[in-house]
């Protein structure tokens, strides 16, 4: 094997074992994504209330460990706090016309 070929493998074992000691492969990746209450293309019917941009990201994120934290804003954006086993794992900007979900962690 050549040895950039064992550079590359050894990078590849190291991020799955990062990723396995952190609690599992990530189920959700909150760059980029839309919420289920929007559809695929990023339209909602009307924009969303606060309550609803808060259930969105809860259905988004159900079954994982995460729970919304701090949530604030207002007009078309809100800015959330994501928590996982009590810290903040990231926070994220939730569109509630489009239902896009970004990372701004």
């Amino acid at each position: 094997m050549k040895k950039s070929g064992k550079i590359l493998l050894i990078v590849a074992l190291n991020m799955l074992l990062i990723s396995f000691a952190e609690g599992g492969m990530m189920m959700h990746t909150p760059y980029g994504d839309y919420c289920p209450k929007c559809s695929k293309y990023g339209v909602c019917p009307d924009s969303l209330s606060i309550g609803e941009s808060r259930e969105a990201v809860q259905s988004y994120f159900k079954g994982s460990q995460v729970k919304i934290g701090r949530l604030s804003g207002k007009g078309r954006f809100l800015k959330m706090e994501l928590l996982k086993h009590d810290k903040i794992y990231d926070v994220i900007l939730f569109d509630r016309k489009t239902g896009r979900i970004r990372s701004i962690y």
